[in-house]
């Protein structure tokens, strides 16, 4: 009798979880302007070749969210130029606060790209004291051990600083901050935070990666100071984690000028830093790279990925993946079309059946080869027709998130 009660129990508790998951309808879309040279129609949707066992899982905590707010979710969009311009994940950002406005999440993964004298992303800023080098996984050979950002900014300079706003009219305040990185040399230097008027050390007591520092209020910006730098001594910055441990979805983006998948494998501490934030969801951007080059090694490509995927797995077994295809686009150097966009098409697909992953295919849906005259022609691409305008970026974005909601509300028919 014990043993059909228990049974019984259970049975309940799946039935409610199924219906609590199975809310999310057409009220979750978000609106947004139409363009000709769009095909969203026809190619704005998720491509799934092979099985769903990794995207229900996520679809299903996306709807627990949605139904209830009680859910958090990690979402990390790892790229190349096309991340690190901010406006294509931070427009995703924005969306999936919609699912539920009043559990907002954590802000994710935040960098100082001014500090390495490159573009950043406008939605938070970050002015900077002192002297700093700079160290990208682009290079051939790396001045620090990097993770999440693909990137870091190296001080020696006496008495600088970093000071983070993270803008956006109060949405994504945090109690806690995690600073990334660490020192080097011949003497221990140690990060502190000044937040008004208090100075803030450290928890002794954290044993996670990086620098946990515990804030005296809701904010939405401190100082970073450092003491102990010296012509002997630096510290090597990774970014910063701004948190508040709210329900809701945290969308990091770890976007780096140029990277191409082997450049992220260059990246000894993306696996420990990733831990800390588990992701349900990976959206791939990187392939643009890879294929700026006359002779495209397919093969190459898939091995690389499978590489950032086992790392990835070994994080999350059930880590859902969005392959998005490279965009059509022309060669910086001689502006001629680049045939690499289809054979890059075909391994985001082989992957993605591979993996049981999803495809975002918006290589179709610009128009296929040469489409980028009519995205420039709309102004929803830059004269180099490789990059997009804000506004591009951000239709980019709405049709993503549009194609997610869409796919969780056909499932449950």
């Amino acid at each position: 009798m014990r043993n059909k009660r228990i049974i019984l129990s259970v049975l309940c508790l799946c039935i409610c979880l199924s219906s609590v998951a199975g809310v999310i309808d057409t009220t979750k879309y978000v609106a947004y302007q139409r363009y000709d040279c769009a095909n969203d129609s026809a190619y704005g949707h998720l491509i799934i070749p092979g099985s769903r066992k990794y995207i229900d899982i996520f679809q299903d905590k996306l709807a627990i969210l949605a139904s209830t707010g009680k859910e958090h979710i990690n979402i990390l969009h790892i790229g190349g130029s096309h991340v690190q311009a901010g406006s294509y994940p931070h427009k995703l950002r924005t969306d999936f606060t919609s699912i539920c406005p009043a559990a907002t999440g954590d802000r994710g993964l935040v960098f100082p790209f001014k500090a390495m004298k490159t573009n950043a992303p406008a939605n938070y800023s970050f002015t900077h004291t002192g002297e700093w080098a700079i160290s990208r996984c682009i290079s051939k050979e790396l001045d620090a051990v990097l993770g999440i950002a693909g990137a870091a900014v190296i001080t020696k300079t006496p008495d600088c600083s970093l000071t983070l706003d993270l803008k956006d009219d109060g949405k994504w305040t945090f109690r806690d901050i995690r600073l990334l990185g660490y020192s080097q040399g011949a003497n221990t230097v140690t990060p502190y935070i000044i937040c008004d008027s208090d100075t803030i050390q450290a928890d002794k007591s954290d044993s996670k990666t990086g620098f946990l520092f515990h804030m005296p209020k809701e904010v939405n910006g401190c100082t970073v100071g450092f003491s102990g730098l010296d012509s002997l001594s630096s510290f090597v910055v990774r970014g910063m984690l701004p948190m508040s441990n709210r329900k809701g979805i945290t969308y990091t983006e770890s976007g780096v000028n140029g990277a191409a998948t082997f450049s992220w494998l260059k990246c000894e501490a993306f696996q420990e830093e990733m831990s800390l934030l588990p992701p349900d969801l990976v959206i791939f951007g990187i392939g643009i790279n890879d294929a700026a080059v006359k002779k495209f090694n397919t093969e190459k490509f898939k091995n690389n990925y499978r590489k950032i995927i086992s790392n990835l797995r070994r994080i999350n077994p059930n880590v859902a993946f969005i392959f998005i295809t490279n965009n059509d686009c022309r060669f910086l150097h001689t502006k001629t079309c680049n045939p690499n966009s289809v054979l890059a098409q075909q391994a985001f697909m082989e992957l993605a059946k591979e993996n049981d992953g999803c495809v975002f295919d918006v290589f179709q849906l610009m128009g296929g080869l040469k489409s980028s005259d009519a995205w420039r022609a709309q102004e929803l691409m830059e004269p180099d027709q490789v990059h997009f305008t804000r506004a591009g970026y951000e239709l980019l974005g709405d049709i993503l998130y549009n194609a997610i909601i869409e796919d969780n509300i056909n499932r449950q028919k």
